[in-house]
């Protein structure tokens, strides 16, 4: 995956892509939960991308990203992404 080119002082956020990578594989939510052997709790948080809070969601726990990655045939980068900031109102 190519990730896009920001410029010092463009404001950007990280943001999670499990389901985007999970559809790519073949996999819906419940498969993925399943072959990572995660809460289904924590996945539905990963696929939606949507915090505890309801706040947009911006890493992935480190003990479940090598899990998702191998899982998934994915790298770190694939999962997680520097993407444009919202803008604030």
């Amino acid at each position: 995956m190519v990730s896009a080119r920001f410029k010092v002082g463009d404001r950007v956020t990280v943001r999670v892509f499990v389901r985007d990578m999970a559809e790519r594989a073949g996999l819906n939510m419940s498969q993925l939960q399943r072959r990572a052997q995660l809460p289904m709790s924590t996945m539905q948080r990963y696929w939606h991308g949507v915090g505890a809070e309801g706040q947009p969601l911006t890493s992935i726990d480190p003990r479940h990203i090598d899990t998702l990655c191998e899982v998934l045939g994915v790298e770190v980068g694939d999962l997680q992404r520097r993407v444009p900031s919202e803008p604030q109102p």
